[in-house]
């Protein structure tokens, strides 16, 4: 994909509700994916309830549409997995949403990713 023009990023939490949503600084988020290291994709997780992770749309010029699933300390984009070490890039996803999801919700989220 070339560099994204759009990054929409969809926090998967509620089950029922509609999910919170912001975008993101496309260039910046690229490149953050772009340097994470490749592994082996390993089996999805089962479905939970509460939060599951983010969705990032990444939206070319041409307008196609890439999704990439980020939890877990996985990101998966197609067939390719990559490691967020430490979930940094997860939570930085996060923080940009700080608005959306109030500060409340927001260090209650960053306190339970391990």
């Amino acid at each position: 994909m070339t560099e994204p023009h759009r990054v929409h990023i969809t926090a998967l939490m509620y089950s029922g509700r509609r999910n919170p949503t912001w975008d993101g600084p496309a260039a910046d988020v690229a490149a953050r994916l772009g340097t994470l290291p490749q592994m082996p994709c390993p089996p999805r997780p089962k479905p939970r309830l509460g939060y599951r992770g983010l969705t990032v749309v990444l939206t070319g010029p041409d307008g196609d549409r890439t999704p990439v699933d980020i939890a877990d300390g996985i990101v998966r984009q197609g067939t390719m997995c990559r490691r967020d070490t430490g979930r940094r890039l997860e939570r930085d996803l996060l923080r940009m949403g700080a608005e959306i999801l109030g500060a409340d919700r927001l260090a209650r989220l960053l306190a339970d990713l391990r």
